[in-house]
C-alpha cells in the first residue's frame, strides 16, 4: 500500500499537483521516505497560506428585482427553469470579478442588501 501511495505521490509532484502529493504524503506519517519526500516538497513548494484578508461590498438592490414578474408563467410551463433575469445576471456579473454573495438582507419592503466577498486584491 506504502509503494502505491508513494508512486501516487511522485506521479502528483511531477506533474506539479504539489497539494495533492502533499495530502498523499501526510497520511505516511511511519514512512521514512513519505516524511523525508515531505521536507523536500516543503522546500520547493512551501504550502500556500490560507486567504486571511478579504474584502467586501454592498449592494442594494429593489426587492422586487429579485423575482421575474412572469415567474409564474414560465413555472407554469416548465417544471425546471433557468431564467435570464436582472437578479440572476447581476449575480453572474460580479461572480466573474471575484466576488461571492455572502448574504442577503431585507432593508424594509422595498430594497435588498447584498453582501459580497471576495480576497483581498493585492
Amino acid at each position: 500500500m506504502s509503494s502505491a501511495k508513494l508512486q501516487a505521490a511522485r506521479e502528483f509532484i511531477l506533474a506539479e499537483h504539489y497539494d495533492t502529493a502533499r495530502v498523499i504524503l501526510d497520511t505516511m506519517k511511519a514512512s521514512p521516505t513519505a516524511q523525508k519526500w515531505l521536507a523536500r516538497l516543503n522546500e520547493i513548494a512551501p504550502e500556500e497560506e490560507a486567504v486571511k484578508h478579504w474584502e467586501y461590498i454592498d449592494v442594494y438592490i429593489r426587492a422586487s428585482d429579485r423575482i421575474p414578474t412572469d415567474l409564474h408563467n414560465v413555472l407554469e410551463e416548465h417544471q425546471f427553469t433557468n431564467v435570464d433575469h436582472f437578479y440572476s445576471r447581476l449575480l453572474n456579473d460580479y461572480g466573474a470579478q471575484g466576488w461571492e454573495l455572502v448574504s442577503e438582507d431585507p432593508q424594509g419592503a422595498e430594497l435588498v442588501r447584498l453582501l459580497f466577498k471576495r480576497p483581498l486584491q493585492a
